[in-house]
């Protein structure tokens, strides 16, 4: 996977005990948006990094009959998501 670190907009779900869950992002991609739905959620963890707490998300989804895995990330403190991986 290759870092872009890129700023997405993200459909998220809370659980009644706060847990979240993405369930689709937009990227844009010139010339046009695209939109990808998460369609698994293949491992979640809560770390620090370089003094940013996040939550990682390491996920896999079809796009173009082909299955493409990245890393959403979910930073806490200023409640920003980012593709930081595919």
């Amino acid at each position: 996977m290759k870092i872009v670190a890129k700023p997405i907009e993200v459909l998220a779900v809370f659980s009644a005990t706060g847990e979240i869950r993405p369930y689709r992002f937009r990227i844009s991609s010139d010339p046009h948006m695209q939109t990808i739905r998460v369609d698994r959620i293949v491992h979640v963890e809560e770390k620090k990094v370089a003094g940013i707490s996040a939550i990682h998300f390491d996920c896999r989804s079809q796009m173009d009959e082909q299955e493409i895995m990245y890393q959403l990330r979910y930073q806490t403190e200023d409640q920003r998501w980012i593709l930081f991986k595919i």
